[in-house]
């Protein structure tokens, strides 16, 4: 297996991304940890919109590009859904948040995932944390890997509904106009 290094090309299948100048640390790690990173590259290789990130100091974070979907969803096939978005303090009580979501199955929570765009910045970044901790490190890309498949499943499943609405509104445009043009060919004054 290979670990492709897709820090120069945002295209299609590059859902791994190794910062340059994280080759010498990651070159420092046990086998077990390349090998799980081998296989969470493998698992990412065909993700449309959700990526996972290892930066030089190794901190690991989602990524994804600017106009991904990233909201609640129903179940998924994998048994996945977020139906409800999780909180935040504001005014000394908590309050639902639309930039966070709570990652689901049958077996309760597995993770909360929040969106935020830095100042001055266009690409989202996304914290990600379970039950215990943060998935914020090289050792946890095996975790964003999951949660990065997740979303990017729920946003290619927006992606086709959002395109099959439009392809669906220029339908009903074109019926429109075409009977509106015979309406005038044949009332017209």
């Amino acid at each position: 297996m290979q670990v492709n290094n897709n820090v120069q090309s945002p295209n299609f299948g590059m859902a791994l991304k190794l910062q340059k100048g994280s080759k010498e640390a990651l070159k420092k790690l046990p086998m077990e940890t390349i090998e799980k990173l081998q296989k969470a590259g493998e698992d990412l290789k065909d993700t449309q919109f959700y990526h996972v990130e290892v930066a030089d100091d190794l901190s690991a974070k989602i990524t994804a590009d600017k106009d991904a979907y990233f909201g609640l969803f129903p179940k998924l096939m994998s048994g996945h859904f977020a139906i409800k978005n999780g909180t935040t303090k504001e005014a000394g009580k908590m309050v639902p948040a639309d930039h966070i979501i709570m990652i689901e199955n049958d077996g309760g929570t597995i993770a909360g995932v929040a969106r935020y765009i830095p100042h001055g910045e266009t690409q989202p970044i996304f914290n990600a944390w379970g039950a215990v901790a943060p998935y914020n490190m090289v050792e946890d890309v095996p975790k964003l890997a999951k949660l990065a498949k997740i979303l990017d499943t729920a946003a290619a499943e927006q992606y086709s509904k959002n395109l099959q609405k439009t392809i669906n509104t220029n339908i009903e445009k074109e019926k429109v106009s075409k009977a509106v043009d015979e309406m005038f060919e044949n009332f017209g004054v």
